[in-house]
């Protein structure tokens, strides 16, 4: 089981509803199966959100250089013979912070699958660089995903789930566990 490629768009809140349909409407019929719902998909609520602080000791307000947040999933399936090809759109919010002076973020998130006794049985990791646009000091991206999960029987599939969250430091969960 593999996630395959990744496409980018650095998308404005405004041009979201531009997104691409069904990656397999090309496919010929013959080669899908009726879609009868994807796998359930969700951000780990841990690590849905990131704080990044300029280098240093200080972290307050003044010292934030970047904020992201995970934010509405979409997921779209198309069912070949043996495996169901996904969809998986995330959208991260970007933020810049006070402390930041190159109008840069960089930021790392992952997308794993797991079964359906929490074993993680495949993952990756991304990392989603940005520049904020003049005089805008936030960002939405919407990052595409596919991954594939190969089944020998349909009902076999909705026992997967796709996880989603970036990728912390201790210090950044211990801070995410406490405004929780």
């Amino acid at each position: 089981m593999s996630i395959g490629c990744r496409v980018r768009k650095l998308l404005i809140l405004s041009a979201l509803a531009l997104l691409p349909g069904l990656a397999a409407c090309n496919q010929p019929a013959e080669d899908l199966a009726i879609v009868q719902g994807c796998p359930p998909a969700g951000i780990v609520g841990e690590a849905s959100s990131i704080t990044i602080f300029r280098p240093g000791r200080g972290r307050d307000l003044t010292d934030v250089a970047a904020q992201g947040n995970l934010a509405n999933l979409r997921t779209e399936c198309a069912f070949a013979r043996r495996e169901v090809n996904i969809k998986l759109t995330i959208e991260l919010q970007i933020a810049a912070g006070p402390a930041n002076r190159d109008r840069s973020a960089s930021m790392r998130y992952f997308v794993a699958i797991v079964d359906s006794d929490n074993n993680v049985v495949a993952r990756e990791e991304y990392t989603v660089d940005t520049r904020f646009p003049p005089n805008q000091g936030r960002v939405v991206i919407a990052e595409e995903v596919e991954p594939r999960i190969p089944f020998r029987e349909r009902v076999q599939v909705q026992r997967y789930r796709i996880l989603v969250g970036f990728i912390l430091t201790p210090e950044q969960l211990q801070s995410n566990r406490r405004r929780r």
